[in-house]
């Protein structure tokens, strides 16, 4: 009796495979490096901000615009990704924000907006050099959120790099907030969306 072996190509049309992962065909790599980039810009168009527009008074927190400026843009930019900093003045533990202890030139939501729109410009960048002309709405969200990987690190290694020690007493993002809610939400959301924008 001879036994028959019948080969049937996983390539044919509308078939898939078990070998067809989540990230099969996603640009990690191209991902990482726009969302490390998107990070950069921010937080520079942050400095820039702080340095122009920020009007501090000569007390308390505010003190790290002039003693501390690269460590005050960078509390600033998690700021803007809606993390609080934590403080301690002369053994008082708070939470604040930038915002709360200064005058603004510019209305609030200007800054926020700063991470949002370099997020959506992130993904839109990676899906319009990733996606063909049949791309889905699902293909968009998935190159789109490749941005996280470049994000998350940055984010997650500046809020220590960001904590200060001055004659006002200490100041640092909240750790947690800032991985969770800068590093991961942020570039998920909003890079999916430029990823959805590049799709169309």
């Amino acid at each position: 009796m001879t036994t028959k072996l019948i080969y049937v190509s996983k390539n044919l049309p509308g078939m898939s495979t078990q070998s067809d992962g989540l990230l099969e065909n996603v640009p990690v790599v191209q991902g990482g490096i726009y969302g490390a980039v998107a990070f950069v810009v921010g937080y520079l168009v942050s400095f820039l901000l702080l340095e122009t527009d920020l009007e501090f008074d000569s007390d308390g927190i505010a003190e790290l615009a002039s003693e501390n400026a690269f460590e005050a843009a960078g509390m600033l930019f998690f700021n803007t990704h809606f993390v609080d900093i934590e403080v301690n003045v002369i053994g008082l533990d708070t939470t604040t924000t930038m915002f709360a202890q200064a005058e603004t030139g510019l209305p609030e939501f200007v800054y926020h907006i700063v991470p949002i729109l370099v997020l959506i410009v992130a993904g839109y960048l990676v899906g319009r050099g990733a996606l063909g002309a049949s791309a889905s709405i699902e293909d968009g969200v998935k190159v789109g959120a490749t941005i996280v990987v470049g994000y998350l690190p940055l984010a997650a290694t500046s809020a220590y790099v960001f904590a200060v020690n001055g004659s006002f007493g200490s100041a640092e993002p909240e750790t947690a907030t800032a991985i969770l809610l800068a590093g991961l939400i942020f570039p998920l959301v909003f890079g999916a969306i430029g990823g959805i924008i590049s799709s169309k």
